[in-house]
């Protein structure tokens, strides 16, 4: 596996695999399962970098910075937005890390 679109065989294998958590859906309350990091820090002032926040949190730029490497099922989460429930996004953290 590498960075970038998942596609072909791969993505239908990740699409038709069951969710591995119950917590599904957006929720007003954290689930207390998990441990839950919380981090505030000022991004800047303007429409110019709010703009920027914006494209790198829906790109997938979030993870990377904090060291992961991302692929999905597109770029962004924006242009996924018409595929709402064929969404796929994975994440990969550590030792064994793909290239």
């Amino acid at each position: 596996m590498r960075e970038g679109l998942l596609v072909g065989r791969e993505l239908e294998v990740l699409r038709a695999a069951p969710l591995t958590y119950a917590e599904v859906g957006s929720r007003s309350e954290l689930p207390d399962a998990y441990h839950h990091v919380q981090r505030q820090t000022n991004l800047g002032e303007g429409a110019a970098r709010f703009e920027e926040a914006v494209r790198i949190l829906l790109s997938g730029g979030m993870h990377r910075r904090a060291g992961l490497r991302v692929r999905a099922t597109a770029a962004s989460a924006a242009s996924a937005a018409s595929l709402a429930d064929e969404r796929v996004a994975v994440l990969h953290l550590g030792v064994g890390m793909p290239p």
